[in-house]
């Protein structure tokens, strides 16, 4: 996506069969450019005023419905230019497989494929090819758990000299990072990633853009205890609802000002934002958001011992993550049920589910949902009657929590762990 300020022959002829395929579907230049361009960047990119990359080619592939060789092909409909270089064609073909894998969410398929490509793409010289498939080759580490590596690839990605000249695919990897690193636990650099992310947004004239960082940032900023930052970026988010122009960051805010509203104490808000979440976000755009939105509002909403509504919501996470979800997804769905049922009184089911979730191993590498794990299984205990038990809970849970650098909700685990202690003496 970045500028290019020397116009070739092949950017024209590019440009020109793209723009005689979406003539060819009636589509408006805005209706081609979707959530993610603007109508007039896709009129420089069809004048060949902006270079088509591989992942570009792909996306107004899809916008089309054709397959992307259409776009690269001479013979397109109406179009007489010369062939593009086979370089650019191999980088597209690789990057459609690679999507296809991941659209069928086959992760592990999808990184390999994607990896093997970049390696290709790289060495016949095309960044832009090599760009595109190591950042789907990271995308697939996130969805299939592999945070780490997830999180060390984007980071490769931000000083390629491809981002570096276009700072929104800087922008694009460091939110990739910052949530890899926040589901692995390293909040501190998790929040480091997401401020990079909002300042370098910043610097661009894409309010869209802003605010999906701000929303990452907000995020990592909740889950590390930073409750002055946190409200900075609420009062962004708050000033710049209404000049949202993509409906699925829009609904993205309101979830994450819903999340600060239940975190802050402000339930009546916190429902509020939920609810023009819910009425945003659309699984027919995103089904993996509006899953985990609905997972995610029915956490709050027990945290702070609401279980009305909450049946339907964990019901329809799981008909979606069943379906797009990762083995995480999956297991904090589990741990979410399980204190439904706590609450509820069905203790034995809860301590079921959470001994099964706490022996999955993709809890291994994510310390501060293992950390919020042990806190229920301490919850559980204590119902059960059983306190010995659930004080070494909250200690294991405090441990845990120093560990990702949640230190307020470990300081909140030690001070239960000696409560349960003095109870358990007296």
């Amino acid at each position: 996506m970045s500028a290019v300020t020397t116009v070739s022959e092949e950017d024209r002829s590019l440009g020109e069969r793209l723009r005689l395929l979406r003539r060819e579907r009636q589509m408006s230049q805005s209706d081609l450019g979707g959530d993610r361009f603007s109508g007039s960047y896709v009129s420089h990119v069809e004048k060949g005023r902006r270079r088509l990359s591989a992942e570009m080619v792909a996306y107004f592939a899809g916008r089309l419905g054709i397959d992307p060789r259409r776009i690269t092909d001479a013979e397109a409909p109406g179009s007489a230019a010369p062939h593009a270089p086979a370089r650019v064609a191999e980088s597209v073909t690789a990057l459609a497989d690679a999507q296809l894998a991941f659209g069928e969410h086959r992760f592990p398929v999808a990184a390999r494929l994607a990896e093997s490509a970049a390696r290709r793409a790289t060495a016949a010289g095309d960044d832009a090819g090599a760009w595109s498939l190591t950042m789907l080759q990271a995308r697939s580490l996130f969805e299939a758990d592999e945070l780490h590596r997830a999180a060390e690839l984007a980071m490769s990605l931000v000083e390629h000299p491809l981002a570096v000249a276009a700072p929104l695919l800087q922008v694009e990897a460091l939110l990739l990072a910052c949530r890899a690193s926040r589901f692995s636990g390293d909040l501190a650099v998790a929040v480091e990633q997401g401020e990079r992310a909002l300042h370098t947004a910043r610097a661009s004239t894409h309010l869209d853009l802003q605010a999906h960082a701000a929303v990452f940032l907000l995020g990592a900023l909740m889950e590390a205890d930073r409750s002055d930052r946190a409200e900075e970026i609420c009062g962004w988010l708050v000033d710049h609802l209404d000049r949202i122009d993509s409906v699925q960051v829009s609904g993205l805010a309101h979830w994450a000002l819903g999340n600060m509203g239940w975190l802050t104490g402000d339930v009546e808000g916190g429902l509020a934002h939920q609810a023009a979440a819910a009425r945003l976000l659309s699984p027919h755009v995103d089904l993996r958001d509006w899953a985990r939105f609905r997972k995610a509002a029915a956490v709050l909403r027990l945290q702070h011992g609401h279980t009305e509504g909450v049946l339907e919501l964990l019901q329809q996470a799981g008909d979606g993550l069943r379906i797009v979800g990762n083995p995480s997804d999956l297991t904090e769905l589990r741990l979410t049920e399980a204190r439904y049922r706590l609450l509820t009184g069905s203790v034995e089911e809860a301590a079921a589910l959470v001994g099964f979730c706490l022996g999955d191993t993709s809890l291994d590498d994510a310390p501060h949902s293992r950390a919020e794990a042990e806190a229920l299984l301490a919850d559980v205990e204590q119902a059960r009657g059983r306190l010995v038990e659930s004080g070494q809970a909250c200690l294991r849970s405090a441990l845990l929590f120093e560990q990702a650098g949640a230190y307020q909700r470990s300081v909140e685990m030690w001070r239960r762990h000696a409560h349960v202690l003095d109870v358990s003496i007296g």
